[in-house]
């Protein structure tokens, strides 16, 4: 029998920059990033990381109207769910939602316990927010089974992606909504900055996170909410408001330690030639590559080593949004994959933030960071790594 094949129909998303993928996009178009400095308001005033990407307490839509949103953060989670949800209010009525995935955020071990009794927002509520949604918003019904909470750290939203193309691909489910949400507070970008992988320029804000470049210093993090609609060929109706094919995924683990992937990256390297083989393409047809990167010297040199060792010298752009959003952990893959639809469909690449000099000069890894290649963007791979050892891959085709 053949296999169902499975596309994203739609998806939005909320940013620091705005909420709606129309603010995404400009910020891309227009290369710019949306980092404040959160020194005394927060983390504290002699905190030694200066920048984040963090989603402010009042922006303007997209008919220049204020949103205000809590800074508590159980408060935070709870409104930012229900303005992304409402966004697919139409889109969803009288449809048959089979699952919905979803991702709490990247909380450490002690996370709730840094957070006041009335700020904890656990599993179990997270659930209830969006099955209460459904129930009085959209008339939708869901099983609270089919409510599930993945974690795949960074890597979670191209895994949840994997995951819904499995399930419709075998006549599983329909209808599936990827959601992804990441916020932060003050002890969460304390264990960053313990481990050492957030960026330490604290003089421009431009030059916080700058992938690939020689003189990267780091990640910001970043906030994102967003959601992706995927659906079967059969679904498809005329309310899309684009259709990008999930073609392949491919999905490894190979954490040498908690925080970094094997010296070799093999698993990466794996994860892209899985993703690649079940979109029955060649290389040659990949037309950009949405990198993970995140800016620091190790996944960097990580993620170039990977894509070296499946596409040689090849100069297909590699290109990370990271450097306009900052990083948003476990909403990442998701936020950027609603932009790599958004490329595919306007028919426009990105480029890497304020480039400069390549930060690998060796030229066994050399690649193409400029964003040019000249060729229409009908074939765009996609990368995500977390801790823990996970790499998660996905090619997207353009279908119109």
């Amino acid at each position: 029998m053949m296999r169902e094949r499975c596309f994203i129909s739609d998806g939005n998303c909320v940013t620091p920059n705005g909420p709606g993928r129309d603010f995404l996009w400009k910020t891309l178009n227009t290369q710019q990033c949306w980092f404040s400095d959160m020194r005394g308001w927060f983390v504290s005033k002699d905190f030694p990381i200066a920048y984040g990407g963090i989603i402010p307490t009042r922006i303007k839509n997209e008919n220049l109207d204020y949103v205000d949103f809590s800074a508590n953060m159980r408060s935070r989670h709870l409104e930012l769910i229900d303005s992304l949800l409402e966004t697919f209010v139409s889109r969803l009525k009288n449809m048959n939602v089979d699952y919905v995935f979803f991702s709490k955020g990247a909380h450490f071990s002690a996370f709730d316990l840094s957070l006041a009794s009335n700020e904890v927002f656990g599993v179990s509520e997270f659930r209830n927010c969006i099955m209460n949604f459904f129930k009085k918003k959209s008339g939708v019904q869901i099983e609270e089974k089919n409510v599930i909470c993945l974690d795949m750290a960074c890597a979670t939203g191209l895994t949840a992606i994997g995951v819904a193309k499995r399930l419709i691909g075998h006549r599983k489910a329909k209808n599936i909504l990827v959601l992804g949400i990441d916020l932060s507070n003050a002890f969460q970008f304390s264990i960053l900055n313990k481990l050492g992988v957030l960026s330490t320029e604290c003089q421009d804000p431009r030059k916080a996170s700058i992938p690939f470049s020689a003189d990267r210093k780091g990640f910001t993090r970043g906030e994102g909410v967003a959601a992706l609609l995927l659906q079967a060929e059969s679904e498809i109706t005329d309310g899309s408001s684009f259709l990008i094919e999930v073609a392949g995924c491919g999905h490894t683990s190979d954490g040498e330690t908690i925080t970094a992937g094997s010296t070799d990256a093999k698993g990466t390297t794996a994860a892209i030639q899985l993703a690649i083989s079940e979109a029955k393409i060649t290389m040659e047809e990949i037309d950009y590559i949405k990198a993970h990167g995140t800016g620091t010297p190790i996944n960097d040199k990580h993620e170039v080593t990977a894509l070296r060792n499946v596409f040689g010298a090849r100069s297909t752009p590699v290109v990370s949004i990271k450097g306009y959003l900052g990083h948003c952990l476990n909403s990442s893959a998701v936020v950027e994959t609603l932009a790599a639809c958004m490329m595919i469909h306007k028919q426009q690449p990105f480029q890497n933030h304020r480039f400069g000099e390549s930060g690998f000069p060796d030229p066994e890894l050399k690649m193409n960071f400029d964003g040019h290649s000249g060729k229409k963007l009908n074939t765009i791979l996609l990368n995500s790594s977390g801790f823990g050892g996970h790499n998660s891959s996905v090619v997207l085709k353009k279908v119109r």
